[in-house]
């Protein structure tokens, strides 16, 4: 791991033609320290420095906010979802606009996470002239406009804090009564949401 992290300064050393990595700007990573010694004073021969190691035996707890998990581990991931997802048409709108019940997505882990509606895959169906995922704060998704599904849609939904965020979700749209076939026309999509943890802090980890 160390050479991997130093190789890369040691060529750009090189090839600005210094001859040397310069290490005095890089910058130190989060839960690192620096012993800087120039002036004697940060380093003791006689006592060495002291490294706290820290294990757990047995399963983890990710919402514990000191758990030995790495930052950006997805073993942090703890989320509520839906296991399915419904919509059918407004009676009292002449069955010309979608309704649906209002779905969470919970985060319940010590680690803050980031939602993403990756696709959303399925059969097209003429009729069906607008479907939107519609969070309850934010702009609207369009997922099928005109019978074509956006199969692709790869779309930050937001950030849910640490063991208390919440994102709030439904699906409005609208129907052309004329292009069904029969009186009840069945649809089925399946929606893909990926998740990246962050750190405590909120930021994103590069790995």
């Amino acid at each position: 791991m160390k050479k991997n992290v130093v190789a890369p300064i040691i060529v750009a050393g090189i090839v600005f033609g210094t001859g040397q990595a310069v290490f005095a700007d890089e910058q130190v990573p989060t839960g690192y320290q620096t012993i800087n010694n120039a002036d004697g004073d940060q380093y003791d021969s006689t006592k060495g420095v002291e490294i706290p190691v820290k294990g757990t035996l047995g399963k983890l707890d990710n919402t514990d906010p000191e758990e030995n998990i790495p930052e950006g581990d997805d073993r942090w991931l703890k989320v509520t979802i839906p296991t399915s997802v419904a919509f059918n048409t407004d009676p009292e709108k002449e069955n010309k606009e979608i309704m649906a019940y209002n779905y969470t997505i919970k985060n319940l882990s010590a680690r803050p996470i980031n939602v993403n509606l990756s696709t959303f895959t399925g059969s097209e169906e003429p009729a069906l002239t607008k479907l939107s995922f519609t969070p309850k704060t934010g702009d609207a998704i369009d997922v099928v406009t005109n019978g074509v599904v956006k199969e692709n849609v790869n779309q930050l939904l937001g950030k849910l804090d640490a063991k208390l965020g919440v994102y709030e979700f439904t699906y409005k749209g609208t129907v052309d009564s004329e292009k069904l076939v029969d009186e009840s026309t069945k649809v089925s999509y399946n929606m893909n949401l990926k998740f990246e943890v962050l750190d405590k802090n909120g930021e994103s980890v590069t790995k």
